[in-house]
């Protein structure tokens, strides 16, 4: 946590959340997607009736959800971590606003969306110049907190 030393370190630390919140959303997303493959389906009486073997099929689809659990797994485990020494750091500011605007941009989603600067300054009350001038005296306050 305290191997920064520039302030884009300090940027990567927190764009690495941004990432593993989007691979979380996805991978949740696929793994509903296939799970809802898994469902009965309608039966169609208008064709001719083949036979196939529905439970390989399924079986499949079953390990292939696991494998995206387990994945799903890791990743949220990474984040959690990630987040503890993200807030870590947050508690170093004085500034307020600063702590929040991180954490928005960096660590909330909104239904799995991620916010965006704009979000960020509509949410704040504030011009988005101001909140990127506000952000980068925060990361800057954090790597000067690290040495």
């Amino acid at each position: 946590m305290g191997s920064f030393k520039t302030v884009s370190d300090v940027k990567d630390f927190f764009r690495e959340i941004r990432k593993e919140q989007s691979e979380i959303y996805h991978l949740e997303k696929m793994i509903h997607e296939l799970e809802l493959s898994l469902l009965p389906k309608g039966i169609a009486y208008d064709r001719d009736r083949v036979q196939s073997s529905p439970r390989d099929n399924m079986s499949e689809v079953a390990a292939k959800a696991a494998g995206y659990s387990k994945e799903l797994n890791k990743t949220l485990s990474k984040l959690i971590d990630r987040k503890k020494k993200a807030e870590k750091l947050l508690s170093r500011l004085d500034n307020p606003d600063e702590r929040t605007i991180l954490r928005i941009y960096y660590m909330e989603t909104n239904n799995g969306f991620l916010y965006r600067w704009d979000d960020v300054a509509y949410h704040m009350g504030y011009e988005k110049r101001h909140i990127l001038r506000m952000h980068g005296n925060a990361l800057n306050s954090i790597l000067k907190s690290c040495h």
